[in-house]
């Protein structure tokens, strides 16, 4: 069975009779996904994990059948090319996709309390007081109040943030040698 789509793969992602030896290979459909740019992390590793998991199958059937231990081999290679495949993938595409804004992290704190000293400066020159002055202080205390009665909702609101696609790579067409490492694609004008 050749699996045309990722939805007929969410279907039936095993073939009708469960023999995984006569099934069409998922790597032809992988290497398409991994040309296409507006595919997803999850929907490739998702296809590799398949296309695991019928090797595996295929070991299995190979091994009940009393297949020489020479094929087996075969077999892990594909299954170790497979992983190395999903982890390469995974890593070069999922720096991409992380940005994590931890409201807790040392990092934010730091910039929060740069962002804050900055507040206090303005008040202090907006108003003329120093920021020992009890209305200064007022001012100072309902902000800390303001933002800690909002964190929750500034955090939900943080990890519902959509990022951004990850930029193109430019690839070499088949044929062509490539010149160097990946480049990035130019803007369209």
């Amino acid at each position: 069975m050749n699996h045309s789509s990722i939805e007929a793969v969410r279907i039936d992602p095993l073939p009708p009779s469960g023999d995984s030896a006569k099934r069409a290979s998922l790597l032809p459909e992988i290497a398409d996904r991994l040309e296409d740019s507006n595919i997803s992390l999850d929907e490739i590793t998702r296809l590799i994990a398949i296309e695991i998991v019928h090797i595996i199958e295929a070991m299995q059937s190979c091994e009940e059948n009393g297949t020489p231990k020479s094929q087996l081999k075969s077999y892990l290679e594909q299954v170790k090319a497979l992983r190395l495949l999903s982890r390469t993938f995974v890593e070069s595409y999922a720096p991409a996709k992380r940005d994590v804004l931890n409201l807790a992290g040392p990092k934010f704190v730091f910039v929060f309390d740069k962002i804050l000293e900055c507040f206090k400066d303005a008040l202090e020159e907006s108003t003329g007081r120093p920021r020992d002055d009890a209305s200064n202080q007022h001012i100072i205390r309902t902000f800390a109040d303001l933002i800690r009665q909002r964190d929750a909702d500034i955090q939900r609101e943080v990890n519902n943030i959509v990022l951004p696609e990850p930029i193109p790579v430019w690839r070499a067409p088949v044929g062509e040698p490539e010149a160097g490492s990946a480049r990035v694609q130019p803007a369209e004008e």
